[in-house]
């Protein structure tokens, strides 16, 4: 497996265990509370995130299967609201989101070398590689662990 790859798969693993841990030391009352205003609750942080790893399965399953797909423009919002992940039981959501994470880390470990650098037109981004799709999905995965550990672990 190419290095770039196995470093991106091993992020992912890491934002798994890093929200695992997190959210199951965190109390069940405190995941309704915003930092701010302006700033999202715990909850909805991790619906956001729940949202976004079902949408780049799909995304990554078409880039994978089609020759340049064009990705369509998901609404997250309207998905993490329609999939409940806001409402749902904490534990749910995590159970669900560890099992589909190790599901999908399984499955790009399979990827034949070539397939990461398949191409996908992403709405906004524009033509995009496999890797380069995952790489952009993984930072913003990290951004909002950041998010999260300023409101649990720093605090």
């Amino acid at each position: 497996m190419r290095n770039d790859v196995e470093a991106l798969i091993v992020r992912l693993e890491k934002s798994l265990q890093e929200y695992t841990n997190i959210l199951l030391d965190c109390e069940e009352d405190s995941l309704d509370a915003a930092p701010s205003d302006t700033e999202w609750s715990p909850i909805e942080v991790f619906g956001h995130i729940k949202a976004l790893d079902d949408i780049i399965t799909y995304r990554i399953a078409s880039t994978v299967t089609q020759d340049t797909p064009q990705l369509v423009n998901f609404d997250t919002d309207a998905w993490e609201q329609a999939a409940g992940y806001t409402d749902s039981p904490l534990d749910q959501t995590l159970m669900a989101f560890a099992r589909h994470r190790s599901e999908m880390i399984w499955q790009m470990r399979h990827f034949a070398d070539s397939v990461w650098d398949r191409k996908a037109i992403h709405p906004i981004r524009g033509e995009v590689t496999l890797i380069e799709l995952v790489e952009i999905f993984t930072k913003h995965e990290e951004e909002h662990l950041e998010q999260l550990k300023a409101i649990f672990v720093e605090n």
